[in-house]
C-alpha cells in the first residue's frame, strides 16, 4: 500500500480479500502502538533529544523535506515543545500488514497553556518489535 498510495492522500483499498480482526485483537494492537506514541510524546515534552531520536528512522521525511539523519527534525520537535505538556486529541489509527507492519496515526496536539493546536499525521513501521516514524505531515 505504501508503494501505491501517495503519502498524504486518502487510501482506498481494493483487494481480492480483506482479513478482519476481532475487536479484542484490534484493541491489543492499538494498545501496543499507543504505548509507543505516548513514549514519543513524553520524550518531546522532556526535551530528551537522544531518546526522541530513537523513534525516527534514518530516512524520516516530513512533508517532502528530507532530513539527512533526523537530527534537525528532532531538535525542531524539542524546541517546539519547549518542555510543555502535550495532550493528544481525536486520535485515529489505520493499521495494516503487508510486507511490513504499518500504522498511520492522525491526531490533534494541544500544548499546555494553549486553547487550540495543530493536526499531525504520522506514518510508523514496526521494526524488530519497535515502532519507528518514517514520515509525518503537519496538517494545520
Amino acid at each position: 500500500l505504501l508503494r501505491k498510495v501517495q503519502i498524504g492522500a486518502t487510501p482506498v483499498v481494493t483487494a481480492r480479500s480483506l482479513q478482519w480482526i476481532s475487536q479484542p485483537q484490534a484493541e491489543k494492537d492499538a494498545q501496543s502502538f499507543t504505548s509507543a506514541i505516548n513514549a514519543w510524546k513524553d520524550a518531546r515534552t522532556q526535551g530528551n533529544e537522544a531518546q526522541l531520536k530513537k523513534f525516527y528512522l534514518p530516512d524520516f521525511q516530513r512533508q517532502a523535506k528530507k532530513s539527512a539523519d533526523g537530527i534537525s527534525i528532532v531538535r525542531d520537535e524539542v524546541e517546539y515543545a519547549q518542555g510543555r505538556r502535550i495532550q493528544l486529541k481525536d486520535v485515529s489509527y489505520l493499521h495494516w500488514r503487508d510486507s511490513e507492519d504499518t500504522m498511520v496515526a492522525t491526531f490533534g496536539e494541544v500544548f499546555e497553556g494553549e486553547r487550540s493546536g495543530r493536526m499531525r499525521r504520522q506514518y510508523w513501521l514496526r521494526q524488530g518489535g519497535e515502532w519507528k516514524l518514517f514520515h509525518e505531515e503537519i496538517l494545520g
